[in-house]
């Protein structure tokens, strides 16, 4: 029998070890879409009462102007971005849940606001949704 590995350090060497290169360009696609499909539903909820109130919940703590709330100018940190972009992809009851993965609205918030605060590339953009996807 073989022995039960470390599953954390397995992860973390998978993440760590993952290229943008390495992803297949079914993958790539499938991530993009995955990505412009939750933007979309977070524009569509800035017109209901619950992303009203989050975004106006959003700007009142503010925060360090890191990252953007989706469809708007305004920067806040990137912990309140994160909070408010991903009530804003709720916020419709969308849910994308890939068999094997994880749902997007969980993921892509925070993927998204850290990536604008760190100045990251598209591509680094991707590779990360992926792995937190995955």
């Amino acid at each position: 029998m073989k022995p039960v590995g470390n599953i954390t350090q397995e992860l973390a060497d998978f993440a760590g070890q993952l290229k943008y290169e390495d992803l297949p360009a079914s993958i790539i696609q499938e991530t993009k879409q995955v990505l412009m499909e939750h933007i979309g539903t977070a524009l569509g909820a800035l017109s209901t009462d619950k992303g009203k109130m989050m975004v106006s919940l959003g700007k009142k703590q503010g925060g360090t102007p890191e990252s953007s709330i989706i469809g708007l100018g305004d920067k806040v940190s990137a912990s309140n971005a994160a909070l408010v972009n991903g009530e804003l992809m709720i916020a419709l009851d969308y849910s994308d849940i890939i068999a094997g993965g994880h749902d997007g609205t969980y993921v892509l918030p925070t993927v998204l606001a850290l990536a604008e605060s760190a100045g990251a590339s598209g591509k680094d953009l991707i590779l990360a949704s992926v792995i937190g996807l995955e």
